[in-house]
């Protein structure tokens, strides 16, 4: 069984936020995008801004504005493709991590009504406390059924790909097309023990683990993770590599705020950069 990754999220400054919402070019020419608050019960919600791919999304969280904070600025979500793959996920990570590993199902409330979402795992482990987030997670069965059924183009099941195609219809249109294929790379600097547990996550999961120069990488599904150790306890976010579903008309280097921006190549390729490594503690 195959966990590819989800999604991911990233906590950024809030001048950096700011420029995303107001981006022209994300919201007409590059991605699905929207920015929402989320409501997935009683006593949990959170507000950001998505940009939705063929298989992945990410989603950008405003430091001062969010449930998620400087002291949390990753997370990364597996899985989503096989029925029981969020049971698989937590045997995996018990037996990697030695670490007891509950699922939950987590529910979003549309019109008044919570409608089942999706199955996962805590987001956090048994252990220390560290600056990742990194969980396995399975969208519920029915979830396309009750989930905006108006804007269907006859997605069904668990797939990330079937679910990112309801997300694109209802934001940005059943014919709107967009740049943006999928994240196939990341680059992150990790503390030592951080870097540890995650790479023992990742194998855990089916990721192929080698060093290199600066650290560690791991192949998985459709995706790279480069991992570059450190002595302090700092985790950032520094690269985010993409392939476009098809090349831009020209090149192209747009800049939010002072801290990222995102270089569009005629290779069908792009890469998000952080400055200073981006989200960090």
């Amino acid at each position: 069984m195959e966990f590819p990754l989800n999604h991911c999220f990233l906590v950024i400054d809030s001048e950096a936020y700011a420029a995303l919402k107001e981006s022209r070019f994300l919201r007409e020419e590059f991605a699905a995008v929207e920015e929402r608050t989320t409501i997935a019960g009683p006593a949990m919600s959170w507000s950001g801004f998505y940009l939705y791919g063929t298989s992945t999304y990410f989603e950008f969280f405003d430091v001062n504005d969010s449930v998620f904070t400087s002291d949390r600025p990753i997370g990364l979500a597996f899985g989503g493709d096989e029925a029981g793959g969020v049971l698989e996920g937590c045997r995996r990570i018990e037996a990697a991590l030695h670490s007891k590993v509950a699922t939950e199902l987590r529910v979003r409330n549309t019109d008044g009504v919570d409608l089942p979402w999706f199955h996962t795992t805590p987001m956090r482990f048994d252990g220390p406390v560290i600056p990742l987030y990194a969980w396995v997670m399975e969208y519920h069965r029915d979830f396309l059924t009750h989930w905006h059924p108006e804007v269907s183009r006859g997605e069904s099941g668990i797939s990330r790909r079937a679910v990112l195609d309801r997300y694109r219809s209802f934001v940005a249109g059943t014919g709107a097309t967009r740049l943006l294929g999928d994240l196939v790379g990341m680059r992150l600097g990790l503390s030592r023990e951080e870097s540890r547990r995650f790479a023992l996550l990742l194998e855990a999961l089916g990721y192929s683990v080698r060093p290199t120069p600066a650290g560690w990488a791991a192949r998985g599904p459709d995706i790279e993770l480069r991992v570059e150790p450190e002595e302090e306890r700092r985790s950032e976010v520094r690269e985010l590599t993409f392939r476009l579903d098809r090349a831009p008309g020209k090149p192209s280097m747009h800049h939010f705020g002072a801290s990222t921006s995102l270089e569009v190549r005629s290779d069908a390729t792009a890469r998000w950069t952080f400055v200073g490594g981006g989200p960090s503690v």
